[in-house]
């Protein structure tokens, strides 16, 4: 049988407490099988979307609750990649849900080319409550992780005095960080 294994949901025996197993991870998985329609969404992903990552096979998501994912087969999952802990808040989280509904309901976004009515707010908030004097808010760990090489060359050729076009920076071999130029090359 093909598949990918699924870690047991043990939550689904309310009555049971929750322990870990002293046994290996392989014993307390099973086997799930693909079905037409899960193949056929995989078969559409691998011909239309870019293959800079390769997915689990045969598991195809489609909605997510706290810490649980469900597939479009109905399985029950629990999530313990969370965006690449881009999300560990887990998914739809009510508090978050209503202050994204309450602010996409005024403005949905704005480029930093704009000001707009709460960013300065925000960051006067939060430099202060980390004693710092500015911030530089990103969408996502490559953007900051690119920032900091882009403020570290900076500081070096304005501060510390490094010829023009002759700073160098040293990156931990095989430390993933995302999947731009300088990410992808570190």
């Amino acid at each position: 049988m093909s598949g990918i294994y699924r870690v047991f949901n043990l939550l689904s025996r309310p009555s049971r407490q929750l322990s870990v197993p002293s046994r290996p991870f392989s014993s307390i998985t099973q086997k799930v099988a693909a079905t037409n329609k899960t193949l056929q969404v995989e078969q559409d992903y691998e011909r239309h979307v870019a293959q800079n990552y390769t997915p689990l096979k045969e598991v195809v998501l489609e909605r997510g609750e706290g810490v649980f994912v469900y597939d479009i087969e109905g399985r029950r999952y629990y999530d313990y990649l969370t965006g690449f802990s881009a999300m560990n808040q887990g998914h739809r989280h009510p508090k978050i849900l209503a202050a994204l509904k309450e602010q996409a309901d005024k403005l949905t976004l704005t480029g930093r080319f704009y000001y707009n009515n709460v960013l300065g707010e925000y960051a006067k908030y939060a430099t202060e409550l980390f004693g710092y004097d500015r911030l530089l808010p990103m969408n996502a760990g490559v953007e900051a992780s690119e920032s900091s090489v882009k403020m570290a060359r900076r500081w070096g050729y304005e501060v510390k005095g490094v010829p023009d076009n002759e700073a160098k920076v040293i990156f931990c071999h095989n430390n993933f960080w995302g999947r731009s130029i300088a990410a992808a090359n570190a």
